[in-house]
């Protein structure tokens, strides 16, 4: 569809499936309906991400494909820990209705910003088919490639790992260990705060020393171990 339709275009409707998914969560009614709303959500985000990476593939060179990824990699783990903080303030002090309208209108400014500032990358190849059947055939080449397999499952496997954290991880952390929200959000970002880190490295490797960063880590690490240890001392000295 990038190939047929250029790359903005697809943008386009994915942010206005977002945008109707969203407004349409803030007016819901029903919990079965909020959920149908939820799943379009991710469709429109789901068309956003497949277009960017494809810009990024058309706007760089094979030597700072690398370097933007890990940017977009650090986008994704920054929004990890902005997005439940401000929609817990967001839910907490005006209601849930609220937070989807400001995803609805934040999904407006960002129509803007791609129709104003955002670079057109390839263009659209009319004689590219949409048909059913190339298109199954092309799938059944993508699919039974072994490289491409290894790379699909490797990242799957690491993104389900980082979802089922944050949506596990507050009923973990908060109901079973009994931390407080504080402790919970300082824990959230020192393990987001490694996520940072690790997207960082490709884009800083070529300009800073690997010990440094190895150093780094290994802090932010003993850091997470000294917040664990002395939330355990602490429970035994207030026992």
């Amino acid at each position: 569809m990038l190939e047929c339709f250029g790359r903005k275009k697809p943008i386009y409707v994915g942010l206005a499936i977002y945008f109707l998914a969203s407004l349409g969560c803030a007016l819901s009614g029903d919990i079965y309906i909020l959920i149908v709303l939820r799943f379009f959500q991710a469709v429109g985000a789901c068309a956003n991400m497949v277009a960017a990476r494809a810009l990024v593939r058309d706007l760089f060179e094979d030597k700072e494909l690398a370097q933007v990824f890990s940017l977009l990699m650090v986008v994704v783990a920054v929004s990890s820990i902005l997005a439940p903080t401000l929609g817990g303030l967001i839910t907490i002090q005006f209601g849930w209705r609220l937070f989807f309208a400001s995803l609805s209108i934040l999904t407006l400014l960002t129509f803007f910003g791609v129709y104003f500032r955002l670079s057109q990358g390839k263009s659209a190849n009319v004689t590219h088919s949409l048909k059913l059947k190339p298109v199954l055939r092309n799938y059944r080449e993508v699919i039974l490639n072994k490289q491409f397999a290894i790379y699909a499952i490797s990242g799957s496997i690491s993104y389900a790992g980082i979802y089922s954290y944050l949506s596990g991880s507050p009923h973990i952390y908060m109901e079973l260990y009994k931390v407080s929200k504080t402790t919970y959000s300082i824990i959230f970002a020192i393990i987001a705060a490694g996520l940072i880190g690790s997207a960082l490295v490709s884009y800083f490797q070529a300009r800073t020393d690997m010990a440094m960063i190895l150093v780094m880590s290994g802090a932010e690490f003993f850091a997470f171990i000294l917040l664990n240890f002395g939330r355990k001392k602490w429970k035994q000295l207030t026992l």
